[in-house]
Parts: C-alpha cells; sequence; structure tokens
C-alpha cells in the first residue's frame, strides 16, 4: 500500500482478466466505490508473472485466462505475497476450483454474475480482514447435505419415506403397498437409523422442505 503526500494511503490493485469488457466495468466499479486506488490490469499469465514481486494490496484473478487454468499463479502468488489479499473473480462455480483456491489461501471467491453492490462488499469484506464466498456455494453446500440423508435409502424405504411425509400411518402404508404393518414398522425403524431423523415428524418436516 503506497503513500502520497499528506499521508493519502493508495491502494494497490491488481487485476488478471482477458475479457476488455470485463475489465472495464470492474475497474469503473472499483473507482466509484474506493478512494484513492491505483489498477494494474493484465490480460495474459506470462505478463501477470512479471508482476509477481510487486506486493499489491489486492489481487483479483479470473481462473481461466484465454484458455489457460491461473492456479499455478494463483498459488505462486499466495506464496509470495502473503500480506496480499487475494480474490477470484469467475464465472465458474465448480466446487473443485472453489476448493482448489481456498487451499491456496484466497481470501475471496465471487462470481461475475455478481450484483454490483455485492462484489463492492466482497470486496471491502476481503479488505478488511474477512473472508468472503459467494453465497451461491452455501446453497450448493446444503442441498448436498440434504441430499445426503436420503443417499443411503433403498428405492423402496424412499418410497417409505414420502409417505410417511405425507402423514400416512403404518396401517395406510401398508394397505397402499400390499405389506404387513409390521413390515412397515421394521422399515420406518430402518429409515430412522440411516436419516438420523428423530421421529415421524421430523420425517413429515423434513420431506416437506425437501419436496421429496
Amino acid at each position: 500500500m503506497g503513500n502520497v503526500g499528506g499521508g493519502v494511503k493508495i491502494i494497490d490493485i491488481f487485476i488478471l482478466e482477458d475479457h476488455p469488457l470485463v475489465v472495464y466495468s470492474l475497474k469503473s466499479l472499483i473507482t466509484n466505490n474506493f478512494e484513492d486506488v491505483n489498477i494494474t490490469d493484465v490480460s495474459d499469465l506470462k505478463e501477470a508473472y512479471d508482476h509477481l514481486n510487486y506486493n499489491y494490496d489486492l489481487l483479483i484473478l479470473d481462473l481461466n485466462i484465454k484458455g489457460e487454468k491461473s492456479f499455478d499463479f494463483l498459488k505462486e502468488s499466495t506464496r509470495r505475497n502473503k500480506n496480499s489479499k487475494h480474490v477470484i473473480f469467475t464465472s465458474s462455480a465448480r466446487k473443485d476450483y472453489h476448493e482448489q483456491a481456498f487451499s491456496y489461501g484466497v481470501n475471496g471467491y465471487i462470481l461475475k454474475e455478481s450484483m454490483p453492490e455485492d462484489i463492492i462488499y466482497a470486496l471491502k469484506s476481503v479488505m478488511k480482514g474477512h473472508t468472503f464466498i459467494d453465497p451461491i456455494f452455501n446453497d450448493i453446500q446444503i442441498t448436498r447435505k440434504k441430499q445426503s440423508k436420503t443417499n443411503n435409502l433403498t428405492d423402496r424405504e424412499k418410497e417409505l419415506l414420502r409417505l410417511v411425509g405425507e402423514g400416512m400411518s403404518n396401517k395406510e402404508i401398508a394397505d397402499k403397498l400390499f405389506i404387513t404393518v409390521n413390515t412397515v414398522k421394521k422399515h420406518v425403524t430402518k429409515i430412522l437409523e440411516k436419516t438420523d431423523l428423530e421421529d415421524r415428524t421430523k420425517v413429515v418436516m423434513y420431506c416437506q422442505n425437501n419436496y421429496v
């Protein structure tokens, strides 16, 4: 972070992005919402490596630059510039990209389709020392956790789960599936064990919330 006369601090920002319109929009957004910034932008990895020894305050990087993956550059930059903040700005919501980026120590992961105010919020949060993760990854993780409850169920057990979720009694389920009440009870007990759902009430709530 540089200084100018009067002690004003200049935030040095580095952008690695190969789409001119994205660069223009991002620079305009930053300039209009940050005071005293100096922005450097490059569009290819070879030129980006020439900037590795400059300790920028904030590096904003796409993960796909002209057909190449920029993970190697990201890894090297986080290793050399430990005091710099690194933010991924990409159109990719791939889980493996997200995990790999954070394994290298990035401070933020933002999707390009985010609203301008969300992008600025994310960048300012990172500059304050916080970690920012695009909310889509929280939604994906929640969905996976919800789905994981039924992953170990057999097709028959899933069918029973849906019927219990509809509020049907053991007798009603037995009549519908042409099986004994005792068989239904055994299935329900197994379902509760596999899903960690405590009772039929929890099953009903789970089914309602997850459209089972």
